[in-house]
């Protein structure tokens, strides 16, 4: 678990979120972690790729999955990862909202 996530957020991380909208958090996941995940984003790419009937953003600037997490159960537990979600929930608070909607994003000129 990371260290953000068991101790809580700084207040110049808690700027940086309010500022930029996002925050990275070193170490937040193990390599296996990580690979588990791009298995999975992969998968749900291909499958979206192959079906053009499911929704998504299919334009010639930029391509979107919509609604990734119903692609598969890693996707979903990563966002209640015990060294994310408290990061979230300090960010947003209780009442917050996270949408998965947008969750994969790829624009069509961006190599990863």
């Amino acid at each position: 678990m990371s260290a953000v996530a068991a101790t809580g957020l700084t207040e110049e991380e808690r700027l940086f979120a309010e500022a930029n909208g996002y925050l990275v958090v070193p170490d937040a996941l193990s390599s296996d972690e990580l690979e588990t995940l791009r298995v999975a984003a992969d998968r749900a790419e291909a499958a979206w790729r192959a079906d053009t009937s499911l929704p998504g953003w299919r334009r010639e600037n930029i391509e979107q999955i919509q609604s990734i997490i119903e692609y598969g159960d890693e996707l979903v537990e990563l966002a209640a990862h015990p060294a994310i979600f408290p990061v979230m929930r300090e960010l947003l608070g209780d009442d917050g909202f996270v949408s998965t909607a947008g969750a994969l994003q790829r624009l069509a000129y961006w190599e990863p």
